[in-house]
Formats: C-alpha cells, structure tokens, sequence
C-alpha cells in the first residue's frame, strides 16, 4: 500500500509512473521545469540556458525513459473512480491524494482488493463552502478512504 499526498495530478509523471510503471522523455507535464531549477537565486534565460547576471550556461540534458523494476509490483487506485478532486480552492481543484495497492500476482502470490471508500464531496458541495479548510473539512485535502483486504493470487482463468 503507497499512500498519501503526491502533489500530483492523475495525468502527472509521477502518478503515471505508479500506474503504467513507465514514463517516456516526451510526457507532457513531467519534464516542463526540468531546465528552470537551479540553486541559485540568479535568474535564468530559459531559451539559452545562461544565468543572466553570468556568462553561466546550464547544460541540458536528455531525458531517459524512466522504469520501474518488476520487484516494485504494479498498483491500482484503490478508490475508483478517481476523485475529481482532493484539493479545492478558488484558483485550483484537482486530484492530489491516492492510496495505492498492489494486485495479487503469479509473482507475489498476494495482494488487495478494494471493497470500500468513503463518498467524495461533489465540487457544487465544494463550491458552496467557497474553498478547503473551511467548517465542514478541517483540512486543505479532503480525506481518501478506502476499505481494502488481502487477496491471494487467483491461478484459474
């Protein structure tokens, strides 16, 4: 089970990655500050790479496919669908937090299988109370329940 608060939307790299098990060097959204971090506080030309206040040059790089090994077993959204949202205010609603577990396997012998979650607020509910925390939802991410048990691997077609 790999649970909690991803700062990710359902379509990002990271979430991806857990779900496909791959993440190619053209994804959309995974690479697109690649090239904007630095430690510094210098301000950096996005277009040519050099720092405007030195003559620095950031050496791009290129992306390599990421994989995940087949010891890291494949996952499933426990709660299904996934939420429309776990984060709400004015200027942003999406899909932030996720329980994650692994399927029974040839491989792993055992695994688990949803049998419950808590109902989601509807984003009209949401939008009445303007944003998150607020009177009804302490918190700035509504909570992800789910009741799963343990499953063995099912050899039978």
């Amino acid at each position: 089970i790999l649970c909690g608060d991803f700062n990710s939307d359902p379509l990002s790299g990271a979430v991806q990655l857990l779900f496909t098990r791959t993440v190619f060097p053209d994804h959309d959204t995974c690479w697109k500050n690649l090239f904007r971090f630095y430690w510094e506080k210098d301000e950096l030309n996005e277009v040519t790479g050099v720092r405007k206040d030195t003559d620095q040059i950031i050496e791009k790089v290129n992306v390599p496919t990421l994989h995940l090994p087949d010891e890291f077993q494949p996952l499933f959204c426990a709660v299904d669908p996934i939420p429309s949202f776990t984060n709400f205010t004015p200027g942003f609603s999406d899909t932030l937090d996720y329980v994650f577990a692994s399927e029974p396997t040839a491989l792993s012998k055992w695994g688990f299988q949803p049998e419950s979650s808590a109902p989601m607020p509807s984003r009209s509910d949401m939008a009445k109370l303007v944003a998150m925390p607020n009177e009804k939802f302490p918190s700035d991410h509504v909570s992800v329940l789910v009741d799963i048990c343990w499953k063995p691997f099912d050899q039978k077609p």
